[in-house]
């Protein structure tokens, strides 16, 4: 899979405007399902990376946005979603003191789907 160029980080972008972005894409729900697995596959290596300026500035939207998007219809953003968001746990736990519970509770809706892709995710 390509990435459209409107996620390919420009020389010198910062990683929160270019978080932004990818934001604004997750937020078109069941629509542009290309583009929305584009934009998960950024923010998938972007919590890989250790910059703590975009997770003070987007923790909660980028969350709240990857728990609604575990509810796509597109089997394949649900898991690529579940993948984002356990990356997020291991590498910031802490910031889901205040959001364990909404957290566990749509793992667990996820844990119910019954594409093999989506649940496998969770291991």
């Amino acid at each position: 899979m390509t990435l459209p160029k409107v996620f390919a980080p420009a020389v010198g972008q910062d990683h929160s405007d270019l978080v932004a972005d990818l934001l604004k894409e997750l937020s078109n729900h069941n629509e542009r399902s290309e583009e929305r697995k584009g934009a998960l596959v950024e923010l998938l290596k972007i919590t890989r990376e250790d910059s703590l300026a975009v997770w003070d500035e987007h923790f909660k939207t980028i969350l709240l946005l990857l728990l609604e998007t575990l509810g796509d219809k597109d089997h394949t953003i649900r898991a690529l979603a579940l993948r984002v968001l356990k990356e997020i746990l291991r590498n910031q736990p802490a910031r889901f003191k205040n959001y364990a519970e909404l957290t566990i509770m749509k793992t667990l809706e996820a844990h119910k789907d019954s594409h093999k892709e989506v649940y496998s995710c969770e291991k």
